[in-house]
């Protein structure tokens, strides 16, 4: 396995695990969500973590083909 990508809400951007809530600037929350767990323990080639507070499931969809098409 070489690239991790994870495409969804805020859940899969991981909000809030630092204990605030929005956006945070210092990365903390994406290295700390599932899959930056997964890519820290997996050590994966390329991580993407595509996900959004508020990623509806067009958002999803439509980010996913961007990402294939990229």
């Amino acid at each position: 396995m070489t690239t991790l990508v994870s495409i969804g809400c805020s859940h899969t951007y991981g909000s809030s695990l630092d204990g605030y809530r929005g956006i945070e600037m210092r990365g903390y929350n994406k290295r700390h969500c599932f899959s930056g767990l997964l890519n820290e323990k997996y050590k994966f080639k390329d991580y993407f973590n595509l996900g959004v507070p508020g990623g509806s499931n067009q958002y999803i969809m439509q980010r996913t083909s961007r990402f294939i098409l990229e």
